[in-house]
């Protein structure tokens, strides 16, 4: 695959770039810019207000910053120095240097940075979380889910919500139209009864019934499709701060020197969890 490269930094006056291929920066990226690459994205320094699309890595030698509209998606692994009011989205895994604050961020991968300070922040990682500690302004400020693929919860409430609607609209149709008719959709030959004034508002009803069935079955697909594998693991070499909430799924250890408490941990049913700590004080929901 193709390189495009910049030798020194980028700026807003020279605009948005998109290639089909890898794109190099030497330097500095600042401004409001989106760079959308079919492979990889390699940039030297640091990023500020920068949107970055890669269907390969991302990895960026030194800070990215923004504000919270900024979105940092790769298909492959992403690596970064430090992170602050962005977006992280990745099917491979996250590893930073320094501190990760005030940020949203999904993987399916691991989250990894044995230096590295999170802060203020809701990460949503499968296959785990090794950190330096985890720290919180105010209560709730970090929630770490563990063990669940991020696609799949999107796909999931997206299709959910139309399901709701749908459902909605054909219970309001139906009481609308009252028991007679209700019998009517449900029963064809006694539908055919009635006459031709009622059929309209049956076929609606019917059309709502198969929008329904379909949805379930797509709901269902996914769950099929995106497997929650590996075990999650939460690893932190200081400590976890009073106000973390921790959602684990599937097989889950948690290994820390200290837990600042109470801190909210909320388990699947379904799965077995192992916690391993010194000094825990410790909240369970």
């Amino acid at each position: 695959m193709r390189e495009h490269r910049i030798p020194g930094s980028l700026n807003q006056k020279k605009g948005d770039i998109e290639y089909n291929g890898h794109i190099r920066i030497d330097g500095d990226v600042r401004g409001y810019i989106n760079i959308k690459a079919a492979g990889d994205i390699n940039i030297g320094g640091d990023c500020e207000n920068t949107n970055l699309t890669a269907g390969g890595s991302i990895n960026v030698g030194g800070n990215i910053t923004g504000s919270t509209r900024n979105l940092i998606t790769a298909t492959d692994d992403i690596s970064l120095g430090g992170i602050r009011d962005v977006g992280i989205r990745c099917n491979g895994n996250l590893s930073t240097v320094i501190r990760v604050e005030n940020s949203n961020i999904n993987i399916c991968g691991q989250l990894s940075g044995p230096k590295t300070i999170l802060r203020d922040c809701h990460v949503t990682a499968l296959k785990g979380i090794l950190l330096h500690s985890v720290e919180c302004s105010g209560p709730g400020s970090s929630i770490l889910t563990v063990g669940v693929n991020f696609q799949r919860i999107e796909d999931t409430a997206f299709l959910q919500e139309k399901l709701d609607k749908k459902e909605f609209e054909l219970q309001h149709l139906l009481d609308r139209l009252g028991p007679m008719l209700q019998r009517a959709v449900r029963e064809r030959d006694y539908g055919l009864k009635l006459g031709p004034d009622i059929d309209t508002e049956v076929s609606r009803c019917r059309n709502f019934d198969k929008e329904i069935s379909v949805l379930r079955k797509d709901i269902q697909k996914i769950k099929e499709h995106y497997s929650d594998e590996a075990v999650a693991c939460i690893a932190v070499n200081r400590a976890i701060q009073s106000g973390t909430q921790i959602y684990i799924k599937r097989y889950f250890k948690m290994a820390t020197s200290n837990i600042n408490g109470p801190v909210s941990f909320i388990a699947n049913d379904e799965k077995n969890c192992i916690i391993k700590e010194q000094n825990l004080l410790l909240h369970e929901v």
